[in-house]
């Protein structure tokens, strides 16, 4: 009996040390296990980052490859005259008179356009020209602020070479070339000649167009350009853009040459071409600046809050310039009759949405600029509903710090 109750005992013991065994064996099984799920999923995120990094354009700095950003011709061609039909207009009443609204379709913003309606172009050449002239700048400009075109001015010293006031040190005393150079009445009569003259030549040839930033600005402060600017600044969907390059070298009214850079064709940022074509005047070498809105991806540029429903998943619907500056489709969409210096213009759907998202804020509240590249303070009079000019500092003592109370225009 002790001898068969010893075995029994034993094989009990051998039982308990198995399940031991087991369970010890399970528990090393177990970080194994932990192990692996860690490195497989830690190998999807590494080819999800690396999918993104191939397929996808870069928000900022590196330009993305030419095959991505490159416009392609490949949907069959048409007449502007038939393209333009799809465009609506509708109108509603504002106040005594009607308000016009544009409906542009997101399809004019994509990269898939029709060519420009020359007989003569060759889309492979247009878009090998575009690449060569990629880093190589177009427009060239003069003057302190680089605000016009040497080739037309009267007087080859009003406008030097801009590379003449980047030399430091200057003296304390120094007296602003730009303010000697700059006949502020002569100036505003040329850049409201440029934009009476284009928006007859738009009106004509049924191109959608809309004001934007600086000049934005100044219709938003009261329908007038802002009298520190110095140029004038207007977009256009990437369609219309394409086919304005037909009107390339084109001179409007004897006066306002039309120019179209070649680059236009490549429509990732790019730091020597972010404007695409010009209107200039000849008698002045004043002009007015065209950049082309292109379906971009991504997300805008965080701005504010607005009664268009924020669809910025949709990928598609993000717009944006060669700056780059990105917009939400509709934030730009429908576009709005609006009239700057009596002169009919369109104007963004959501205008306090695109303003805020580039001059923050203080664009829109402030009464009171210091325009920094001036070194001018200007307060905006609200029952003549105009910025007026108040003082010029060269060194920042008069009336202190204006900064702390006076939006820091930089434009």
């Amino acid at each position: 009996m002790p001898v068969q109750g010893m075995m029994e005992s034993a094989k009990i013991q051998t039982r308990k040390i198995r399940k031991s065994f087991t369970r010890m064996r399970k528990w090393r099984l177990n970080p194994l296990l932990i192990l692996v799920t860690a490195v497989y999923l830690l190998a999807l995120k590494t080819l999800h980052q690396l999918r993104s990094t191939l397929f996808e354009q870069p928000k900022t700095g590196v330009d993305p490859p030419l095959i991505v950003s490159s416009l392609r011709f490949d949907r069959p061609d048409t007449s502007t005259s038939t393209c333009n039909s799809i465009l609506k207009l509708n109108r509603s009443k504002a106040g005594r008179r009607q308000r016009a609204q544009l409906h542009v379709p997101l399809s004019y913003f994509s990269l898939h356009q029709p060519p420009p309606s020359n007989v003569s172009f060759d889309p492979n050449a247009a878009i090998e020209t575009a690449k060569a002239y990629k880093d190589i700048k177009f427009f060239h400009e003069c003057g302190f602020d680089e605000k016009r075109d040497s080739r037309f001015t009267q007087n080859p010293s009003e406008c030097p070479d801009p590379k003449l006031f980047t030399t430091e040190p200057r003296p304390r005393n120094h007296t602003r070339l730009d303010r000697l150079l700059h006949d502020k009445g002569a100036r505003h009569a040329s850049l409201v000649a440029i934009l009476a003259a284009w928006s007859r030549f738009a009106e004509t040839r049924k191109i959608p167009w809309l004001i934007a930033h600086g000049t934005l600005l100044g219709w938003f402060w009261g329908g007038h350009l802002l009298p520190w600017d110095a140029d004038l600044d207007i977009q256009m969907p990437t369609y219309n853009l394409v086919q304005l390059a037909q009107f390339n070298n084109t001179l409007t009214d004897d006066r306002f040459l039309i120019e179209v850079a070649p680059s236009i064709y490549i429509r990732s940022p790019q730091a020597s071409n972010t404007i695409d074509a010009r209107v200039i005047d000849t008698t002045t070498g004043y002009f007015m600046d065209i950049t082309g809105l292109t379906q971009k991806g991504g997300r805008p540029t965080p701005s504010c809050t607005s009664d268009v429903p924020p669809l910025i998943d949709d990928a598609s619907r993000v717009v944006g310039c060669k700056s780059p500056r990105d917009y939400l489709y509709d934030h730009i969409i429908p576009l709005s009759e609006a009239m700057l210096e009596g002169i009919k213009v369109w104007r963004p759907h959501d205008p306090q949405c695109v303003l805020r998202a580039e001059f923050t804020d203080a664009g829109i509240r402030n009464t009171l600029y210091w325009v920094k590249p001036l070194q001018e303070t200007y307060q905006f009079d609200e029952e003549k509903g105009e910025w007026m000019f108040l003082w010029f500092d060269h060194d920042g003592s008069k009336g202190g710090r204006r900064e702390d109370t006076a939006h820091n225009f930089v434009g």
